[in-house]
């Protein structure tokens, strides 16, 4: 009889653990806790073979009884860490396989494996109304406090953004006036200003306040974030910067300045840098702290809600970069983790989503 181990298993090491070990199932969404043995086996598995093999490996490899892998190998299969030909026959299995094989010819692993553990998560029952929604947000507040709206100063050296008016704006907002200029300063603070300040809060008796911003957010969780690498504006000094809402203000980042003449610099903004056809002087990074929308959008397919917050700003950049007369490039597919490191940011708990070129 053939065995192996589920194609749609993932084993990681347990962090903080020495010698434990996770498998996380991705077709049928379970975790087991492995020891070393465990998971040696578990990789011997890795390949379709006679179980009786694998047994026999198990015992040379890892120095056991043939009576103790026989166990041990016995036991992983009762759990569904080792599987059978039947197994891999099953329709559910086999459609999993299929979506593997068709989106890693394009690229696509990471995301095959986000939807194969996704793809059919039981969505919220709307068929009785919209309380089950209430119901569950006490829940959330009984379970953590709902109190993320701002990230901490990073700094005492601001520069204070202009008041929200409607004559900061330009009147032409997205009708491309012809680019005739470069980035200033006021022009600088302006967008950030209309697309990051806070116009209106909204009281709440059971969480920090509710933001309202120039662009809608899903359950207002506003994740996006916005950094300003300055590069070359007349009237602000070359650096990071990070656009906070609470304090209406450009914060300086104790990090070093970016260099945009340097191969990192250009190996990491890769896309925003690159395909522009003017200098660029300023970017606009836009990131999104993941748990301030987790906290009310728990399902796997929030991430899009993420994509989309982020979309609606660089949107609003754009058109007013634009009526500004300010040439400006939104763009996809900076390498993130690089740029993360230059903020001092942890990617899984704020990731870089996109960037605005401003010249």
């Amino acid at each position: 009889m053939s065995v192996q181990a589920s194609e749609f298993m993932r084993l990681m090491p347990r962090p903080g653990a020495t010698g434990r070990w996770i498998a996380d199932d991705l077709l049928n969404r379970r975790s087991f806790g492995l020891g070393a043995m465990e998971a040696s086996v578990l990789v011997l598995a890795s390949r379709p073979q006679e179980r009786a093999l694998l047994v026999k490996e198990a015992s040379a490899e890892l120095g056991l009884s043939p009576e103790r892998a026989e166990a041990v190998v016995s036991a992983m299969e009762k759990t569904g860490l080792i599987i059978t030909e039947e197994s891999r026959a099953d329709s559910r299995y086999q459609w999993a396989a299929e979506t593997f094989r068709r989106w890693e010819s394009k690229g696509w692993r990471m995301a095959a494996e986000y939807h194969v553990a996704a793809h059919d998560f039981p969505g919220v029952d709307y068929s009785k109304g919209y309380g089950v929604d209430r119901e569950r947000i006490h829940r959330y507040r009984s379970e953590m406090p709902d109190d993320d709206r701002f990230k901490p100063q990073a700094s005492d050296e601001l520069i204070p953004l202009p008041p929200l008016t409607p004559e900061l704006a330009p009147m032409a907002v997205g009708t491309d006036v012809g680019r005739t200029h470069a980035l200033g300063k006021e022009e600088l603070l302006a967008l950030a200003a209309l697309a990051l300040g806070v116009v209106d809060t909204v009281e709440s008796r059971a969480s920090a306040d509710y933001l309202t911003r120039t662009s809608p957010s899903g359950g207002r969780r506003h994740p996006t974030e916005g950094y300003l690498a300055v590069l070359d504006v007349a009237g602000v000094e070359p650096g990071w910067y990070h656009v906070h809402g609470g304090l209406h203000a450009l914060v300086k980042l104790p990090v070093p300045a970016p260099d945009p003449d340097s191969p990192r610099f250009r190996e990491v903004f890769r896309a925003s840098t690159t395909r522009t056809a003017f200098d660029v002087r300023c970017l606009l990074v836009l990131t999104s702290v993941f748990r301030r929308n987790m906290w009310r959008y728990r399902e796997p397919r929030t991430f899009r809600s993420i994509h989309m917050d982020v979309g609606h700003i660089a949107s609003t950049v754009t058109q007013l970069a634009e009526g500004f007369g300010v040439p400006v490039f939104p763009a996809y597919g900076d390498l993130e983790s690089g740029v993360e490191a230059m903020l001092g940011i942890d990617g899984l708990e704020e990731g870089v989503i996109a960037t605005v070129a401003l010249g």
